[in-house]
């Protein structure tokens, strides 16, 4: 149960910062422009993912990963923050996410998804950072987390970023 409170307690705090940057789990989106980002996550392995903006607003967004872990959906930004839905496998999820200035060229970022699986509700969550190296490419890592039930496990993960 801690580790639950420290992980919200990040996120509440970094939603308050003001500005928004690219990267797999900010709420930034932009027509015509996107992001591909691939994960490690140490015990679910690699995941690639994928945001294009199809209005200045609204981007679809993918992601392959482990077997339960797929998904593809669409990503609202409102304001500093943004709406997320679609489907996970064969269940459905809904969150937000958002990030924020650290530093020059640190953000932070994290996406807290409410997810029906089983009938059975569960959370997946994301607390990290990305370091932009140039313009278009950034490396960024955190924690990874899932919550279902009784089931609870929280990972590290790292990987990168190409913005276009």
């Amino acid at each position: 149960m801690k580790r639950i409170t420290t992980v919200l307690l990040a996120v509440i705090i970094l939603a308050v910062f003001p500005a928004a940057a690219w990267g797999l789990n900010t709420p930034a989106v932009s027509r015509n422009h996107g992001v591909v980002t691939a994960r490690f996550i140490s015990d679910a392995g690699l995941f690639l993912g994928g945001e294009y903006g199809v209005t200045e607003d609204l981007a679809i967004l993918a992601e392959l990963g482990s077997k339960n872990s797929n998904r593809i959906g669409l990503k609202y930004q409102i304001g500093r923050l943004a709406v997320t839905g679609g489907v996970m496998s064969s269940s459905v999820f809904f969150g937000l996410n958002g990030g924020g200035a650290l530093g020059n060229k640190l953000t932070g970022i994290f996406e807290v998804d409410a997810v029906m699986a089983s009938g059975e509700l569960g959370f997946l969550y994301e607390v990290g950072v990305k370091f932009d190296i140039d313009r278009k490419i950034d490396l960024r890592g955190g924690l990874y987390g899932a919550t279902f039930g009784s089931f609870s496990s929280l990972q590290f993960q790292i990987g990168v970023g190409y913005s276009f």
